[in-house]
């Protein structure tokens, strides 16, 4: 009753993490108190392979995961869904299985809890892999993340942030694509949520729309190259996002959003309005 408690599911050495479409996973305040924490992970990783679930692990997620604040008063909680490969959405022969995750302040006043991805390489995209069973076959350790997904989970009142991290995974890289065509949108009204992308390498977004309405603020923040060594930069290419009177920041380096970023992401300290089209082309 007074705060949502830890709920953990997997680790380092699980090579499977599966969340059913039937199942609920709850670590929610029930009268007051924050939102809880509850992380799914499948983080095994041998490079001498490349089976999935053997040598790397997979982490899927379609069920629902909560860690709301309490009826009364509190925060939202934490969501961590992690995993050398990761989806949260499958489309089994037509039929869609999706994820939820709710880390929503459900009284006035309190705080957005944030739902935190952390693979390696990510897809995100309108997209769904398929598969003719409840089981995906990954073909890489990487990431599949629907746009949709991202969309319900602001809209609920949940801060989003996709993470690859600081150190390498095998052969990848760490980056962060938002794929031609994609649409994420935030429509439901209430105070501002943010969506975050923390890239090791590069963020890049083409030909697509990041869209917040009036009376639903979205704070926007591409960080990319977390190393520090000058590789990784931010890449809009006719692409727009329109934050409803949040924030946007495009920055990098080890420690953004304070310092001037390496590589290609100069704008983080220059005022810029609420909705803008990027440059066809261009890095900004």
């Amino acid at each position: 009753s007074a705060g949502g408690g830890s709920i953990v599911l997997g680790d380092g050495t699980t090579r499977r993490a599966y969340v059913g479409a039937s199942n609920i996973v709850s670590a929610d305040a029930i009268a007051s108190g924050n939102g809880g924490r509850i992380s799914i992970a499948a983080n095994h990783l041998d490079t001498n392979g490349t089976a999935p679930r053997t040598n790397y692990g997979v982490t899927e997620v379609y069920g629902t995961l909560t860690a709301r604040g309490g009826l009364e008063g509190g925060n939202g909680g934490q969501v961590s869904t992690s995993g050398q490969a990761l989806t949260t959405r499958l489309d089994v022969s037509g039929t869609i299985l999706a994820g939820r995750v709710d880390a929503s302040a459900r009284a006035a006043g309190g705080a957005a809890g944030t739902w935190t991805i952390d693979p390696f390489n990510v897809t995100i995209s309108n997209n769904a892999p398929t598969s003719t069973g409840p089981i995906w076959t990954p073909t890489a350790p990487d990431a599949r993340i629907n746009a949709a997904d991202i969309s319900n989970a602001l809209d609920a009142g949940t801060n989003v942030e996709i993470n690859t991290g600081t150190t390498g995974v095998g052969n990848q890289a760490g980056t962060i694509t938002i794929a031609a065509g994609t649409s994420i949108t935030r429509t439901a009204a209430g105070p501002a949520t943010s969506l975050t992308l923390r890239a090791h390498d590069s963020i890049t977004m083409d030909s697509a729309d990041i869209t917040a309405s009036g009376g639903a603020p979205l704070n926007v923040n591409f960080f990319s190259d977390l190393d520090g060594n000058g590789t990784g930069g931010v890449s809009l290419s006719n692409s727009r996002i329109t934050t409803a009177g949040g924030n946007l920041t495009l920055c990098g380096g080890t420690a953004p959003p304070t310092p001037f970023p390496r590589g290609w992401c100069g704008i983080c300290r220059r005022a810029i309005p609420t909705s803008r089209k990027s440059p066809s082309r261009s890095k900004w």
